[in-house]
């Protein structure tokens, strides 16, 4: 369980990170 907590709070991280990248995809895969 705490491997995947980690895990998780990796991808969290990431995606804070990169919020400006992913609203991208997000918006490209809208259309």
């Amino acid at each position: 369980m705490p491997i995947m907590s980690k895990k998780v709070h990796n991808l969290e991280r990431k995606y804070l990170n990169n919020d400006q990248f992913h609203t991208g995809i997000l918006l490209i895969s809208k259309e």
